[in-house]
């Protein structure tokens, strides 16, 4: 089959990583892999987009609990809106060399775990990414691509559209106090599609959650020339705002911390316990989204001066959960629902506990349900739906002509309801 992909699984596999795991989303494959984030030079949220042709890479940081640097490289996978792989070779959407080394590093210093940070541009300096949509970028060691370290999603978008959307709270009787809705118009005229319902997709993704927390709008095209958004099909539940808790310093109190103890060596966080949310009024204060900032005390250099401990979460609860787990959701895990996140019920003191690693910086996060036969995240149980949520919302808008093998992204744009 032309797509290299399959070929990349099949490595995976026989390296005995179980094929449930093979998801193609920012996830870590090596358990000594922590706090991956973007570095975008162009935006000031560091969000993992840059335009065709820019001449501005993307960086990713990443640390590895190690004492002696790997050979780690990188390589890139073009994918459709749903992060399934195209159809495509490497070749026809990179010029140049397709892997590339990460060779820039730095050792810790004086901190209780030892690691090695690492930063790598994207594209590499011998790549040039000649086609719009999704990517993953591909971290492997010692060029063995079954040698998975982790993968991340990046955009690269080629901007052809005038978008004009705006959120509001729902008009909708049922839905007025926990859903928000979508108006607007975005203008397609310069596209010339010929089948724009077939041809174009429109994806509305709420607070960065790319894979889990979006709709599809509904569209009603107007002459080839315009896609209007209907807000009566366009709703999403609003969710609420993110919990914190703020560990940049290790000397005193901060926000959302109730004790900070020494244990084997190690620090450890203790959070302040906090309820269920799902039935109490909505209170409004300013939070980032699920955002990370992975910074610490003034004087340190948050490359490699941060440290990292052990962070305790504590959520009470009369009684356990029925029908699937409790997580410890966010930036934080990659928006990702990670093993590590699982919360556990305490029958002894009537909480659910969870542990993270964490480097020292400034955190959001939800508790969420994830049920048994389900892929998205239940905000209703634990943390509720508020129409007043201040939300940051992103429409990514998808174009495959008939001509075409792949998924172009053609616009994307970025706003916030804010009440």
């Amino acid at each position: 089959m032309k797509n290299y992909i399959y070929i990349i699984l099949a490595l995976f596999l026989n390296n005995s990583i179980a094929q449930n795991d093979l998801s193609f989303g920012n996830i870590n494959y090596k358990k000594s892999i922590l706090s991956s984030y973007f570095e975008n030079t162009n935006l000031t949220d560091n969000f993992p987009m840059i335009g065709l042709n820019s001449n501005m890479p993307l960086y990713i940081h990443f640390d590895d609990l190690a004492s002696d640097p790997k050979n780690y490289n990188f390589t890139l996978i073009h994918c459709d809106e749903n992060w399934i792989a195209s159809n495509l070779f490497e070749t026809e959407y990179i010029e140049g060399y397709t892997e590339e080394m990460i060779t820039e590093y730095k050792y810790s210093k004086n901190t209780d775990f030892e690691y090695i940070h690492y930063r790598f541009a994207v594209p590499g300096n011998n790549m040039n990414i000649t086609k719009s949509g999704n990517y993953i970028v591909l971290v492997y060691e010692d060029f063995d691509k079954s040698k998975l370290v982790f993968t991340k999603q990046i955009y690269i978008v080629d901007n052809q559209l005038i978008i004009d959307i705006k959120p509001q709270i729902s008009n909708q009787t049922d839905k007025r106090i926990s859903h928000h809705q979508f108006d607007g118009d975005i203008d397609i005229s310069d596209l010339q599609s010929m089948n724009p319902v077939n041809e174009l997709s429109f994806r509305l993704v709420k607070n960065n959650d790319f894979k889990k927390d979006f709709i599809h709008l509904d569209i009603n095209y107007i002459s080839n020339k315009t896609a209007q958004i209907i807000p009566f099909l366009n709703q999403i539940p609003a969710g609420n705002e993110f919990r914190m808790f703020d560990i940049r310093r290790y000397d005193r109190g901060t926000l959302g911390v109730y004790d900070m103890i020494r244990k084997d060596g190690f620090r450890n966080i203790i959070l302040t316990p906090t309820e269920n949310r799902a039935k109490q009024p909505y209170t409004r204060y300013l939070d980032h989204n699920g955002k990370q900032f992975l910074i610490g005390e003034s004087w340190q250099n948050n490359i490699y001066e941060t440290d990292y401990s052990f962070v305790h979460f504590y959520l009470n609860a009369p009684e356990k959960i029925e029908n699937g787990n409790i997580y410890i959701y966010g930036e934080l895990t990659g928006w990702e629902y990670i093993p590590e996140a699982i919360m556990k019920y305490n029958e002894n003191t009537k909480q659910y506990v969870g542990k993270l690693l964490l480097k020292q910086g400034l955190y959001d996060y939800a508790y969420v349900q994830v049920s048994e036969n389900s892929n998205k995240a239940n905000w209703s149980v634990l943390e509720g739906n508020f129409a007043e949520s201040n939300n940051d919302y992103l429409l990514y808008v998808y174009y495959k002509p008939a001509s075409a093998n792949y998924q172009k992204l053609i616009g994307v744009k970025r706003f916030r309801f804010f009440e």
